[in-house]
């Protein structure tokens, strides 16, 4: 089955019209293929270990299984998963109470987990260097500014963010105008 097939099931006929385990098993797979990696970024993004962003993931698939067994009808299977996602890490850091974030170190060791073999080496510093100025700038974001902006990269419309994060549109639209004139102002 296509990932078109089954979005399109799951969006125009409402996912409790397939309830047996094949078809739930093969929509949640196919979500997991298409969003895993987007929903992990998500995740890391809003603050979350990257052990227990990976732990959410696989909850909010969990979750998504769980929902679709139930018969509930997910309109926007994409939005509901970063909703669902939203709310496990805001749960999670709540009962933590931390928030660690990115360090220079950490992006950098994860540049060079990328790195092309044969690349140019200045090369691959400067872009070191950009993407640690850039993660420095994303940190002097508000929470809100970065979820914002990280949901916009990921291709969502304001309305999908406001919902998503439950606020209006123009509160969107001014969290994000609010990030990108911080991260101009740092001239990267």
């Amino acid at each position: 089955m296509s990932a078109t097939q089954v979005d399109s099931k799951a969006t125009l006929f409402g996912v409790a019209e397939y309830q047996t385990a094949v078809t739930r098993q093969e929509l949640v797979s196919q979500a997991y293929e298409d969003n895993r990696d987007a929903i992990y970024r998500y995740l890391v993004a809003l603050g979350t270990k990257p052990s227990v962003a990976q732990d959410l993931t696989q909850e909010l698939f969990l979750k998504l299984y769980s929902t679709i067994g139930k018969g509930k009808q997910i309109q926007n299977v994409r939005a509901w998963m970063f909703t669902v996602a939203s709310n496990l890490a805001l749960n999670h850091l709540r009962a933590e109470t931390y928030r660690p974030s990115l360090s220079g170190e950490d992006v950098g060791r994860w540049l060079e987990s990328q790195a092309q073999p044969g690349a140019d080496p200045e090369k691959a510093l400067l872009e070191r260097e950009r993407a640690v100025a850039l993660q420095e700038a994303i940190s002097t974001l508000s929470h809100q500014q970065r979820v914002c902006l990280h949901l916009r990269a990921e291709g969502f419309r304001y309305r999908e963010i406001a919902k998503i994060l439950g606020v209006t549109v123009p509160t969107v639209a001014e969290f994000l105008r609010r990030a990108i004139s911080k991260l101009q102002r740092a001239d990267l």
